[in-house]
């Protein structure tokens, strides 16, 4: 009987086990197929953010354009991931004449690229068929074209994608720089000084939806060997540093008055390494952008 007790249980055991076995291995398979189809589905969706990144880079200018009319250059551009809300800008109108841009989009990773295409597309359209307006001019006219394209016009005030833009237009004869801006300032370094040249507090598009929004132009009559510099706001947001604190813009003005004294490519080395000090190994908050230019 005790024999027979034992064999029944080993049965038991047995077929339990085959049981758990089979199911165990089922699951084991099915897992391994659910992580095979994830593993495939993530790099697809890097492939495709990869290769938005390189239509991006062929839509904004190559940093080396800038050579074509100033002396001395730099574009610090760092996206937080592969591809960027922010971009740089550059549209030749003349032997000495060109606008330039720093736009900061709403949002970053792919909203923001979306959003810097279409701005950058945008400021291609304004410039080319309106090379003679000033940048103030341009600015209300992206605005239009940007609520017109986002069919923003005529919603209640709110939140809203839209831009922040620096946009100069400068005249290398007339030694003259016409600045307008939405949100973002002109930094000029002139006799060992920086100025700030404040844009107006209103985007393009975003929150605020009338069609009819003015901005103001600066004119500035510059000397030879002056710099101008232009940015997004994500150098100076960077948290990082002992006490995780943002950057700060006085942070940043101090950088560049004790730096002026470089070459503007040195001072890319400069900026970028303060940069990656300060965040440390913190993770990078936002799109950075920064281009300074010798007129």
């Amino acid at each position: 009987a005790l024999y027979r007790q034992v064999g029944v249980l080993l049965a038991v055991f047995l077929i339990v086990g085959l049981v758990l076995f089979t199911s165990v291995g089922r699951w084991v398979r099915h897992q391994e197929a659910a992580h095979s189809d994830l593993q495939q589905r993530h790099a697809g969706i890097t492939d495709s953010i990869a290769y938005a990144g390189k239509i991006q880079k062929a839509l904004v200018p190559d940093p080396d354009r800038y050579a074509e009319v100033f002396a001395d250059h730099f574009v610090l551009d760092r996206p937080k991931d592969v591809v960027s809300g922010d971009f740089h800008w550059f549209h030749r109108t003349g032997p000495d004449t060109c606008f330039v841009a720093a736009a900061d989009c709403t949002g970053h990773g792919l909203p923001g690229a979306m959003m810097a295409a279409i701005g950058c597309s945008l400021l291609n359209e304004v410039a080319v068929n309106r090379p003679g307006n000033d940048p103030a001019e341009l600015l209300a006219e992206l605005n239009r074209r940007m609520l017109d394209v986002l069919h923003q016009e005529g919603r209640k005030p709110g939140a809203g994608d839209g831009m922040d833009v620096a946009l100069c237009r400068i005249d290398r004869v007339k030694r003259e720089l016409l600045f307008a801006g939405a949100f973002r300032p002109l930094y000029w370094m002139h006799d060992g000084q920086l100025t700030v040249i404040n844009g107006d507090r209103r985007p393009i598009g975003g929150s605020q939806h009338e069609a009819d929004r003015r901005f103001t132009v600066h004119r500035i009559a510059y000397h030879p060997g002056d710099r101008i510099y232009l940015f997004s706001d994500g150098y100076v947001d960077q948290f990082g540093g002992p006490d995780g604190r943002k950057f700060m813009t006085g942070r940043f003005n101090d950088l560049l008055l004790a730096n002026q004294h470089l070459p503007l490519h040195d001072q890319l080395d400069v900026l970028d390494r303060a940069l990656a000090d300060w965040k440390g190994d913190g993770e990078q908050v936002d799109d950075v952008c920064v281009v300074g230019l010798e007129v």
